[in-house]
Order: C-alpha cells, then sequence, then structure tokens
C-alpha cells in the first residue's frame, strides 16, 4: 500500500508531470517506480534491494543520468 501511494503523490505533487517534461514518459515511469520502491525499503522491506523489477528501473533511472 505504501509502494502505491507513492504513485498518488508523485501525481497530486505535480512531480511525475515535472519529469515527464524533463526527460520523458519512459524516464517519469521509471523514476516514480524508484521513489515507490525506496518509500516501501524506509518503511521496513528488506527484500526491494534484491527483487529484479526495482532493480531494472535503479539501472533505467542512473544509467541515464535522470535526477529526482
Amino acid at each position: 500500500m505504501i509502494h502505491e501511494l507513492s504513485h498518488v503523490i508523485d501525481v497530486v505533487s505535480r512531480l511525475r508531470g515535472i519529469w515527464h517534461k524533463q526527460y520523458g514518459e519512459n524516464a517519469s515511469l521509471h523514476m516514480s517506480e524508484v521513489k515507490a520502491y525506496q518509500l516501501q525499503m524506509s518503511w521496513g522491506d528488506i527484500y526491494i534491494e534484491s527483487n529484479p523489477v526495482y532493480l531494472n528501473h535503479l539501472n533505467k533511472v542512473n544509467s541515464n543520468n535522470w535526477q529526482f
């Protein structure tokens, strides 16, 4: 639930739109996912660090040097 709440926050706060304008739709998706997974980890979900879906999103963000 925390993960999905993070996506709502990204839309309501307009962060998703800012990322979309700055980097494109694909980037905004990856950035929102990374942020959501990291929030989930901050609430104690230690298994996310090795989740291949999270790692794929994180790799896309890092390899393209997209900044939050």
